[in-house]
């Protein structure tokens, strides 16, 4: 044998020694990262859909406050509703009490010309 032909020989060897090794390397890198990295795009996903659903859930006592605030207005305003209808109601019929609210709306005119009579005067 050569020199020529033992450096060929060690080339092929070192070359066959490197595919042993990286093969199954590489094959399980592909692997992994076949079955890892959708795992983990699923886990990122699902980590941000949970903090997501916290910050939701940290705002339910302040959206059941506003609720309660809402319908203690709501009640008022139905309250008020109905005192104005009874006031209606009780008056004998609705021309009776804008009558009535007229005559009171004139008599505060005319203490108002009287007032501004005696300021002149």
């Amino acid at each position: 044998m050569t020199n020529l032909q033992d450096g060929a020989a060690r080339n092929a060897a070192q070359v066959q020694q490197r595919l042993l090794l990286g093969l199954p390397i590489g094959v399980g890198a592909l692997l992994v990262g076949v079955g890892v990295i959708p795992q983990w795009l699923k886990l990122q996903s699902d980590s941000e859909r949970l903090a997501q659903l916290e910050e939701i859930q940290g705002r339910i006592p302040l959206l059941r406050a506003q609720i309660a605030k809402t319908a203690e207005s709501q009640d008022a305003a139905e309250r008020k509703q109905q005192q104005v209808l009874q006031l209606i109601q009780g008056s004998g019929e609705l021309v009776t009490f804008l009558a009535q609210l007229d005559r009171e709306a004139s008599g505060w005119e005319l203490l108002a010309i009287i007032f501004h009579l005696a300021i002149i005067l």
